[in-house]
């Protein structure tokens, strides 16, 4: 058996095993539904490219060729070398972390792919075996998510209804058929087939199992993305398409369906009960929302992007630095959001940030160059270039809402290296390799792939699995736990961000448990030394300081706390939940005019917003301002008492009591008997025993079905006293 021979079975079958990626779980790893896809596809990319680079050695016709789209590609992956050296966190970009796995490393990894792909596949003619296998993975996909929506299957969503596979997201299943659902209709129209009813119910059945999946995932971005698409490519081949006038008549049919018909049984059956009802019919009629698409925080966040741009628009800021925008730039529209966000949820957003104007032109410039090479020349006929064009559109459209992922990755450089293979015209063979050299590098090449393989993943891999192990074991032998956090720690350099803060995180589950003090303080010294580290190798993270000042906090060295949050809001200047904290702190610390003041700049600076007013109405009177508090109140609310929560706890805490119970009365039944209890045990724990059960026994009176825990807390109240 001959090397040639062996490599080339080696590059068919790591190809193939490629479109398994996307159903590997790891439940031993952290981010089960990331960290195993990601390490997979690593070790498959890097022993294809290892494989292909040798067989390229031997044989002159697997050697890349040039095409506008190779070399953009090329430029892409350099420019944002360039951006991720001169960027903000340099390891960071590299690197990523286990929650998103990409980076640099990815972005090598996925264009050693695309140099594979166009330049293997067309030789040994495997692309429609290629593409077939991608929709043959898609079915088995679809139908696991089609279980999930059965209830046979779990949906991994946390609480959510929609179905998202065994890709961990709804968003990133979306975008997986959304590339298979063109590739169907691809292999449907292609040139040399015809379209029998064989044929048309197969590849009909297969884009009826997927675009059902798609439904379901509700990922509206992709949804849109899939009919403008279809749209596009069906203008296309009703201009450029010559005869067949009965197809014509067909695809002229489907464009007023999704143009007219589609819109109008939207505004039909809005605001029915059936829309109302029915999880997926309302996310969809929400697009015929004026406020729902306005109200829509991506805008917001879009917003937070392009000032990062501005702030440095030619290289941006490298890879995986999203965070570093969001903490600087941050807008307290975001409030309601999550607390934190690594993406601007639009590719080309991230691309700007990550690697300023020019990675994002680099970016477009595969979109563009694509598009050139398919309509260009001879090669595809009118349908084929109509699709091509229409899968490229649709997901252009989608990453104007999202943002990539491994697998979605792998689909789009599986599309441009099919694109740049049919651009290609037969060449002469390139220039003869002596034998000598070619055993001298296909062993460097060996050399090379092992240290790959070990570099790339095995440090990754056993930190990831060590931590899962920290928080297994944390359980039922918590001294076993902080050794492997300890051993953890050891391994990939990347991954330490993330076991810190999990470390961070059981010290203080440990604090409020029964275990040996001598215990609780090797944790809490672990935790201690482990983040002072952290906040050295990443002194501009605004995230990592909060959770320093919060953890402080926690174990009672307030003065320490106050330090780091300062500095935390030098960092993120309006972030709410930074100020609050700082606010809690100097209450703590008994230097409530700093509170005050730091309540009224946020007042000042954003009075629009209801949680910024509330903070400083609470902090005017916490601090004897009780006329302006009520007085910013009455302004925005025509009245002074909010049933909030907060100012339900904050009037506890001042032992206004009557004012308390009124607002609990007056937020009935909005407020819930938890709330209730909730502050009945913060009444406890002040010492105001009477208080307390009182508030529990009229609870009760209020709520029959709570008397029985009633009862109990009061029990555990009396025997307290």
């Amino acid at each position: 058996m001959t090397i040639q021979t062996v490599c080339r079975s080696v590059v068919i079958g790591g190809l193939f095993l490629l479109f398994a990626v996307p159903f590997v779980v790891t439940d031993s790893m952290f981010f089960p539904f990331i960290t195993g896809k990601n390490f997979v596809f690593r070790i498959l990319v890097e022993i294809v490219v290892a494989a292909w680079a040798i067989l390229a050695l031997w044989d002159a016709r697997y050697r890349p060729r040039g095409s506008f789209l190779m070399w953009a590609f090329a430029a892409f992956v350099a420019l944002l070398a360039l951006a991720n050296i001169f960027g903000v966190d340099v390891m960071r970009s590299i690197w990523s972390n286990f929650e998103r796995m990409e980076g640099f490393v990815t972005l090598l990894h996925v264009w050693g792919l695309f140099v594979v792909v166009a330049s293997f596949l067309h030789v040994e003619g495997l692309w429609i075996r290629f593409l077939k296998a991608s929709v043959g993975a898609s079915v088995i996909m679809g139908i696991y998510a089609l279980f999930q929506l059965l209830g046979i299957a779990r949906v991994t969503g946390l609480g959510s209804v929609r179905i998202d596979g065994t890709l961990g997201n709804a968003t990133y299943l979306a975008a997986y058929m959304l590339f298979n659902i063109f590739i169907v209709l691809f292999l449907l129209v292609r040139r040399g087939t015809n379209l029998t009813h064989k044929r048309v119910l197969l590849y009909g059945g297969i884009a009826l199992i997927q675009f059902s999946v798609l439904y379901f995932t509700g990922t509206r971005g992709a949804m849109l993305g899939v009919l403008g698409g279809a749209v596009l490519t069906g203008i296309l081949s009703v201009i450029f398409m010559r005869g067949r006038s009965k197809l014509r008549k067909g695809i002229l049919a489907g464009l007023l369906i999704i143009i007219i018909g589609i819109p109008v049984l939207l505004f039909g059956i809005r605001g029915t009960q059936f829309a109302e009802e029915n999880y997926w019919v309302g996310r969809y009629t929400d697009l015929l929302s004026v406020e729902e698409i306005v109200n829509q925080p991506r805008f917001v966040l879009w917003g937070v992007a392009w000032e990062g741009f501005k702030e440095r628009p030619i290289l941006g800021w490298g890879q995986e630095n999203f965070p570093y925008i969001f903490s600087h730039h941050y807008d307290e529209a975001m409030h309601a959001q999550e607390p934190w966000f690594d993406r601007a949820h639009n590719v080309f957003f991230d691309w700007l940030t990550a690697g300023g104007i020019l990675g994002l032109l680099a970016y477009l410039s595969l979109f563009i160059g694509a598009v050139v090479l398919i309509w260009r020349g001879s090669t595809y006929t009118a349908l084929e270039r109509s699709v091509l064009t229409g899968l490229l559109a649709a997901y252009f459209f989608h990453n104007l809402f999202v943002f990539d992922n491994v697998t979605s990755y792998f689909l789009f450089v599986v599309v441009l290296g099919y694109i740049h293979a049919q651009s290609l015209k037969e060449k002469g063979t390139s220039f003869v390799i002596p034998e000598s050299l070619r055993y001298g590098g296909s062993a460097l090449i060996l050399i090379l792939l092992v240290g790959a393989l070990y570099v790339f993943t095995v440090p990754g891999v056993r930190a990831s699995q060590s931590l899962i192990e920290a928080l297994q074991l944390q359980g039922y032998d918590p001294a076993a736990g902080l050794e492997a956090y300890e051993h953890a720690l050891t391994h990939a350099a990347y991954a330490r961000p993330e076991i810190r803060e999990r470390l961070v995180i059981t010290a203080q589950q440990v604090g409020g448990s029964s275990l040996p003090i001598e215990l609780k303080e090797q944790f809490y010294t672990a935790a201690y030394t482990e983040m002072q580290q952290q906040l050295q190798e990443r002194p501009q993270d605004a995230r990592l300081h909060l959770f320093m000042g919060g953890f402080l906090n926690h174990v009672g060295r307030h003065d320490e706390a106050g330090t780091v949050l300062e500095r935390t809001l030098e960092l993120a200047p309006y972030k709410e939940e930074i100020v609050a904290q700082l606010i809690a702190t100097y209450f703590v610390l008994g230097e409530s005019e700093k509170a005050f003041a730091l309540a009224e700049e946020a007042f000042e600076r954003a009075p629009e917003f209801d949680h910024v007013r509330k903070q400083y109405a609470q902090v005017a009177i916490q601090t004897g301002r009780v006329e302006e508090g009520e007085r910013v109140l009455v302004e925005a609310y025509g009245s002074a008492n909010i049933p909030d929560r907060e100012f339900i706890r904050m009037y506890a805490l001042l032992g206004d009591y009557d004012r308390m119970r009124d607002l609990l009365i007056l937020g009935s039944p909005e407020i819930s008997i938890q709330t209730w209890a909730e502050i009945a045990g913060l009444l406890a724990q002040q010492g105001v025993y009477g208080e307390a059960i009182s508030l529990l026994e009229e609870a009760a009176e209020r709520e029959p079905g709570f008397k029985a825990q009633a009862d109990i807390y009061i029990e555990q109240i009396r025997a307290i006293r």
